[in-house]
Protein backbone atom coordinates (compact mmCIF):
# COMPACT_ATOMS: atom_id res chain seq x y z
CA UNK A 1 0.00 0.00 0.00
CA UNK A 2 1.32 3.49 -0.82
CA UNK A 3 1.64 6.23 1.80
CA UNK A 4 1.82 10.01 1.71
CA UNK A 5 5.20 11.08 3.14
CA UNK A 6 3.72 14.37 4.43
CA UNK A 7 0.22 13.47 5.61
CA UNK A 8 1.16 9.89 6.65
CA UNK A 9 -2.09 8.54 5.20
CA UNK A 10 -2.29 5.13 3.56
CA UNK A 11 -3.94 4.83 0.14
CA UNK A 12 -5.24 2.05 -2.08
CA UNK A 13 -2.92 0.51 -4.64
CA UNK A 14 -3.05 2.49 -7.86
CA UNK A 15 -3.18 5.93 -6.22
CA UNK A 16 0.02 7.83 -7.09
CA UNK A 17 -0.55 11.27 -5.55
CA UNK A 18 -1.96 12.41 -2.23
CA UNK A 19 -5.34 14.05 -2.87
CA UNK A 20 -4.86 16.28 0.20
CA UNK A 21 -1.38 17.76 -0.32
CA UNK A 22 -0.38 16.63 -3.83
CA UNK A 23 2.78 14.76 -2.75
CA UNK A 24 3.94 11.71 -4.66
CA UNK A 25 3.14 8.60 -2.61
CA UNK A 26 5.88 6.24 -1.39
CA UNK A 27 5.81 2.51 -0.68
CA UNK A 28 7.09 2.87 2.87
CA UNK A 29 7.17 5.75 5.35
CA UNK A 30 10.54 6.82 6.69
CA UNK A 31 11.10 5.95 10.33
CA UNK A 32 10.68 8.94 12.62
CA UNK A 33 13.35 9.69 15.21
CA UNK A 34 12.43 8.93 18.80
CA UNK A 35 10.81 11.88 20.54
CA UNK A 36 12.44 13.34 23.62
CA UNK A 37 10.69 12.80 26.93
CA UNK A 38 10.96 14.53 30.28
CA UNK A 39 13.28 11.71 31.34
CA UNK A 40 15.75 12.75 28.61
CA UNK A 41 16.10 16.31 29.92
CA UNK A 42 18.92 17.26 32.26
CA UNK A 43 17.40 20.22 34.10
CA UNK A 44 19.65 22.80 35.75
CA UNK A 45 19.01 24.68 38.97
CA UNK A 46 17.83 28.24 38.40
CA UNK A 47 16.74 29.21 41.91
CA UNK A 48 16.84 27.89 45.46
CA UNK A 49 15.12 29.99 48.11
CA UNK A 50 13.39 29.75 51.49
CA UNK A 51 11.03 32.55 50.43
CA UNK A 52 7.97 30.84 48.93
CA UNK A 53 6.47 34.14 47.74
CA UNK A 54 9.66 34.93 45.82
CA UNK A 55 9.61 31.41 44.36
CA UNK A 56 6.00 31.91 43.23
CA UNK A 57 6.90 35.26 41.64
CA UNK A 58 9.81 33.72 39.75
CA UNK A 59 7.61 30.82 38.63
CA UNK A 60 5.07 33.37 37.34
CA UNK A 61 7.81 35.21 35.43
CA UNK A 62 8.85 31.94 33.76
CA UNK A 63 5.24 31.02 33.07
CA UNK A 64 4.54 34.38 31.42
CA UNK A 65 7.66 33.97 29.25
CA UNK A 66 6.50 30.43 28.35
CA UNK A 67 9.70 28.88 29.68
CA UNK A 68 9.10 25.31 30.88
CA UNK A 69 10.30 24.68 34.41
CA UNK A 70 10.24 22.10 37.17
CA UNK A 71 9.83 23.02 40.79
CA UNK A 72 10.76 21.11 43.91
CA UNK A 73 10.27 21.65 47.62
CA UNK A 74 13.03 20.28 49.79
CA UNK A 75 10.42 18.41 51.80
CA UNK A 76 9.76 16.26 48.74
CA UNK A 77 6.95 17.94 46.78
CA UNK A 78 7.28 18.37 43.03
CA UNK A 79 5.54 20.51 40.46
CA UNK A 80 5.89 21.24 36.76
CA UNK A 81 5.06 24.41 34.89
CA UNK A 82 4.55 25.20 31.25
CA UNK A 83 2.70 28.31 30.14
CA UNK A 84 -0.49 28.25 32.12
CA UNK A 85 0.11 24.99 33.97
CA UNK A 86 2.01 26.16 37.04
CA UNK A 87 1.14 24.38 40.24
CA UNK A 88 1.49 26.93 43.03
CA UNK A 89 0.70 24.14 45.47
CA UNK A 90 4.33 23.10 45.29
CA UNK A 91 5.15 26.16 47.39
CA UNK A 92 2.24 26.04 49.83
CA UNK A 93 4.26 24.70 52.72
CA UNK A 94 7.31 26.01 54.47
CA UNK A 95 10.80 24.97 53.42
CA UNK A 96 13.18 25.77 50.63
CA UNK A 97 11.93 25.69 47.06
CA UNK A 98 13.97 24.95 43.95
CA UNK A 99 13.18 25.86 40.35
CA UNK A 100 14.87 24.03 37.48
CA UNK A 101 14.89 24.84 33.76
CA UNK A 102 16.17 23.15 30.63
CA UNK A 103 19.84 24.06 29.97
CA UNK A 104 18.85 25.76 26.69
CA UNK A 105 16.55 28.12 28.64
CA UNK A 106 18.92 28.92 31.52
CA UNK A 107 20.43 32.16 30.16
CA UNK A 108 17.04 33.59 29.17
CA UNK A 109 15.52 32.60 32.52
CA UNK A 110 18.39 34.24 34.43
CA UNK A 111 18.01 37.42 32.37
CA UNK A 112 14.29 37.53 33.14
CA UNK A 113 14.95 37.03 36.86
CA UNK A 114 17.60 39.79 36.83
CA UNK A 115 15.24 42.14 34.99
CA UNK A 116 12.46 41.37 37.47
CA UNK A 117 14.77 42.05 40.42
CA UNK A 118 16.03 45.33 38.96
CA UNK A 119 12.42 46.49 38.40
CA UNK A 120 11.66 45.60 42.02
CA UNK A 121 14.68 47.59 43.25
CA UNK A 122 13.49 50.67 41.33
CA UNK A 123 10.00 50.52 42.86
Amino acid sequence: MPFCPKCKYEYKIGVARCPDCGSDLVEKLAEEPAKATDNDVRAVLLLKTDDRIYAQLMASVLEEAEIPFWSKRLDGGFGYGVSGAITHLSYDSTGAAEIYVHPDDLTRAQELMDAFLSEDDQA
